[in-house]
């Protein structure tokens, strides 16, 4: 099996300005049953019923069969932090509390989109008709694959970061918090996203659907990363800590 630096398209840069790929290999993403099982509601595998598990199971063995997972990514210089936005080189200003709130202190942002791959798409919507729970559970299956792609390359932006001195903060994307989903369209501008296949539909949803995108601050200075969930109260929120 190839090793983490080996499944990679592209060694990973933080040098400003520079679009590079990323592959990744399934296996290396965890999705365990524990977590399939919450996402499903129950709140144990024990407290589960036989046949969710057993569908579980298959559906993340499916899941990693499937998946191609890439990433397309480049650094930007963070040019201002107010109050309602910021703003990032070569992107209109984006207006946003709390993703202003996630760049206090930020000197750069990593613009990226990730993917799975049409492959899983497909089969969730092959099965659909027939197999309306088996394509539910792959679903969930691979919406935590998707998820896991994201904080991989977190992982490995915080690995790159210790060599020069900089930290990693929250990930955000359109769609968080009060980020509007319309801004999908402004990232999506200032990547070749269609380099690993994924484009966006006029109604700013990404295909394929197991899709991300978003920015990551980068902190240097000795300064601690923003954290947009203080003062939120939502404290129930699916971001809290991303």
């Amino acid at each position: 099996m190839p090793d983490a630096d080996k499944s990679k398209k592209e060694k990973l840069t933080l040098d400003i300005g520079v679009e590079a790929i990323l592959e990744y290999e399934a296996q290396d993403l965890v999705s365990t049953p524990e977590a399939l099982c919450s996402a499903l509601g129950f709140p144990s595998v024990e407290a589960a019923p036989q046949a969710v598990r057993e569908t579980g199971l298959v559906s993340l063995k499916e899941a990693r069969r499937l998946a191609r997972p890439r990433v397309i990514y480049k650094v930007l210089r963070v040019e201002n932090v107010g109050s309602e936005g910021i703003a990032v080189q070569g992107l209109p200003a984006l207006g946003s509390e709390r993703l202003a709130a996630a760049f206090e202190g930020a000197d750069d942002a990593v613009l990226f989109a990730a993917t799975l791959g049409e492959d899983m798409d497909r089969e969730i919507d092959r099965l659909g008709p027939d197999d309306l729970w088996g394509s539910f559970v792959l679903d969930a299956a691979a919406a935590l694959m998707t998820d896991a792609l994201a904080s991989r390359l977190r992982g490995d932006l915080e690995e790159a970061g210790q060599e020069t001195g900089r930290l990693v903060g929250v990930r955000m994307g359109p769609g968080f918090c009060d980020w509007s989903v319309r801004d999908q369209a402004v990232l999506f501008d200032n990547l070749e996203t269609e380099r690993i296949g994924i484009s966006l539909t006029g109604g700013a949803m990404m295909v394929p659907r197991k899709s991300l995108s978003g920015l990551i601050p980068l902190v240097g200075g000795g300064r601690t990363p923003g954290d947009p969930c203080i003062g939120c109260a939502r404290t129930d929120c699916v971001y809290r800590g991303r």
